[in-house]
């Protein structure tokens, strides 16, 4: 599991949490706002920040093949960029889309270097913000951040690992592997 912000376009230009559920939720707010010209750059710029960052190539030809579909196919489907560590202490991925951009930190990394990665994170937030003025939506604790306020963001660990305590300490009264009760094989559609 990781902890996950996305980036994106405010069609009202206000940091606003039902705006920002709803354009993740929504594919018809991925076309408005659109960086698609912007996004090498603004790879490179985030890229320039960490040395141990790296932009991942696609190999256009072998997704046609192994998808069965043209090679500009290919091109359209997996039009984004995706940023890797290559450093597995911090494992930080940061996929750009035309229209959103997704920052994927793994919780056990947060919770062994938080204050390091947290510097980290922040700074490509606030390389994002400026190249493409796009909000942060911080889905764990259920906040919108503009350029303004993204100097109050920190991570929400403690929502993060209720849910998980509570999904791995429910007693149901029996083993995990009969996740089925004795009636539910039957199914009724």
């Amino acid at each position: 599991m990781d902890y996950q912000l996305f980036c994106y376009h405010s069609p009202t230009g206000r940091p606003n949490l039902i705006e920002a559920l709803e354009v993740m939720e929504c594919e018809l707010h991925f076309r408005q706002g659109s960086i698609g010209h912007k996004k090498k750059k603004l790879a490179s710029k985030l890229a320039a920040t960490n040395p141990q960052l790296r932009i991942l190539s696609h190999d256009f030809k072998e997704i046609a093949l192994l998808q069965n579909i043209s090679e500009n196919e290919a091109r359209a489907r997996f039009d984004f960029i995706q940023i890797q560590s290559l450093d597995r202490g911090t494992n930080v991925s940061i996929v750009i889309f035309d229209t959103t951009i997704s920052i994927d930190i793994p919780f056990k990394l947060i919770e062994q270097k938080q204050t390091h990665v947290l510097r980290e994170v922040k700074a490509y937030l606030n390389i994002i913000m400026d190249e493409t003025a796009y909000f942060v939506f911080d889905a764990e604790a259920e906040r919108v951040y503009s350029a303004e306020t993204i100097g109050s963001f920190n991570f929400n660990l403690l929502r993060s690992r209720a849910k998980m305590t509570a999904n791995t300490d429910k007693e149901n009264g029996r083993p995990w592997w009969k996740f089925w009760g004795k009636n539910d094989h039957n199914f009724c559609f």
